[in-house]
């Protein structure tokens, strides 16, 4: 019979962890209480093949299958506000020799992204529009993204001296930063207690991860040993090293310009992005999963836009979780504060652009806004969810009224998806239509500024200067995103 934290009993320490070692290929774990709390017990009650044809596989670096699955075994004690992904990377290898575990999981997490899929990167925050936030509504906005050195094993996987290393190599990255990113690090090990407890009070310092996941996991191993914070002079830019990840960058702005955060941002990390390069390393990238992390769930862009805002009408009512999925935004209260103030962030990562999601994040924020400005008119908002879409050639995008119901529009010529769930929109073929990706194709094909590219590359083919009609070109869907062809030696992800 099942203990009442999902595992059997004696595969429990003493501290309700997990020991993996009890672990038998041919018995599974019961994970009928764990199913609902995170994606890796989902996959494996599922399927139990996956977990006994793993079972004995481990990376060249030695990260083990028991030790992926591990953080998916113990319950979460805690309220559960979305689904944890419930296993770790322990290198770059474990997304290829873990692939019947990670790629389900992965369509599961990532709303449907399946393996035949190609993530981008985009930093150009002059492809924002509208990106003003009402200030009566919004208070601050962060943005945080993660990245992993090549070839150096994840945190779940690291020794002494990768964590060693991984800290000589970012600290050399951040001090070659220029202009508003130059500033100073500090190591976690001989930082005092009380500077320690003000940055962790003020919000630009970690602690100690304490969750269970996090311990089986082996995260916090050796703590705080190479681990430390850089900050800029103005404290909007920060880098946390040796985390769950090798580094991790934060940006902090008060107010709503979505525009100048962005760019800020971007800048900063184009700029490390340089530095670590000068040190002969880069971060560790996969042209179908963008940015490997050591949790899948950060995959992609590996991008969080956390934007503060007030909403004491809206946040009240039945429509609010509703507008929130059909978004694709999440929502929870902030700790200390009124209970009508949210932290609104992207539920997306992989599969779209940092742009992209940057532009999702306002224009939902600018409708809850709009919603809450209107209930406090007194005005009816029952039929102004967004419920049909609309796409077209530029990612300009905008809510606008049509039919008594709030519309998504991107300016251009227009192809309606009529469908209340905006994951099909988002990703799934509808009927009657082709996929997103193939309209987007198809739609980029015919914008005059992509013609004439494609009409220089097409004169240098030589079956163009043959006088022969060439063959179009194998390329992938999201590789329409791109502005020029890249050399094959790099990767679309920054």
């Amino acid at each position: 019979m099942a203990s009442s934290s999902g595992v059997k009993p004696n595969l429990l320490k003493s501290d309700g962890s997990i020991n993996i070692k009890n672990l038998k290929k041919d018995n599974c774990p019961d994970l009928s209480e764990l199913k609902d709390q995170n994606y890796a017990a989902r996959c494996l009650a599922e399927n139990n093949d996956i977990y006994k044809e793993l079972f004995n596989i481990q990376t060249i670096g030695g990260f083990t299958f028991r030790q992926c699955i591990a953080p998916g075994l113990v319950r979460n004690d805690t309220e559960i506000l979305h689904m944890k992904s419930g296993c770790v990377a322990g290198d770059e290898d474990s997304y290829t020799v873990f692939d019947k575990l990670f790629n389900p999981l992965i369509e599961k997490m990532h709303n449907g992204y399946t393996r035949d899929r190609h993530h981008i990167s985009s930093y150009d925050r002059f492809m924002l529009k509208d990106t003003e936030m009402n200030p009566e509504y919004v208070l601050s906005t962060r943005i945080r993204t993660c990245r992993n050195l090549k070839g150096i094993p994840f945190a779940p996987h690291m020794k002494d001296k990768d964590r060693q290393r991984t800290e000589i190599l970012l600290v050399g990255a951040l001090q070659s930063l220029k202009g508003e990113y130059s500033g100073t690090y500090h190591s976690l090990e001989k930082m005092d207690k009380e500077i320690r407890e003000k940055l962790v009070a003020d919000g630009y310092l970690y602690q100690p991860i304490d969750t269970k996941g996090a311990k089986v996991a082996n995260i916090d191993q050796s703590w705080p040993k190479n681990r430390g914070i850089y900050m800029n002079e103005k404290k909007d830019f920060v880098v946390w090293v040796n985390h769950k990840d090798h580094c991790r960058i934060l940006g902090f702005k008060k107010g709503g310009d979505m525009g100048d955060i962005v760019g800020s941002f971007c800048h900063g990390l184009l700029q490390l992005k340089e530095g670590i390069r000068g040190k002969l390393q880069n971060f560790a990238v996969d042209a179908h999963l963008g940015h490997l992390t050591t949790n899948p769930q950060n995959l992609g862009s590996a991008l969080s836009i956390n934007v503060i805002v007030r909403l004491p009408l809206f946040s009240k009512t039945e429509q609010f979780q509703q507008a929130l999925n059909i978004l694709r935004l999440r929502q929870r209260p902030l700790k200390d504060h009124a209970v009508d103030i949210f932290d609104i962030s992207n539920v997306d990562t992989l599969g779209f652009s940092e742009i992209e999601l940057a532009q999702f994040v306002v224009d939902g924020v600018n409708f809850l806004t709009q919603m809450e400005k209107r209930l406090e008119a007194n005005l009816d908002i029952s039929n102004l969810l967004p419920r049909q879409w609309v796409i077209g050639e530029t990612r300009r995008m905008s809510f606008v009224s049509h039919n008594n119901e709030m519309v998504y529009r991107i300016r251009g010529p227009s192809i309606k998806f009529d469908n209340d769930a905006f994951d099909a929109f988002r990703r799934l073929s509808l009927p009657g239509t082709t996929t997103l990706d193939e309209e987007r194709q198809r739609i980029r094909s015919k914008s005059p500024r992509l013609s004439v590219a494609s009409s220089r590359t097409l004169s240098k083919s030589p079956s163009a200067q043959r006088g022969r009609s060439p063959a179009p070109p194998l390329r992938s869907p999201s590789a329409q995103h791109q502005r020029s062809p890249q050399p094959p030696t790099k990767s679309p992800c920054a």
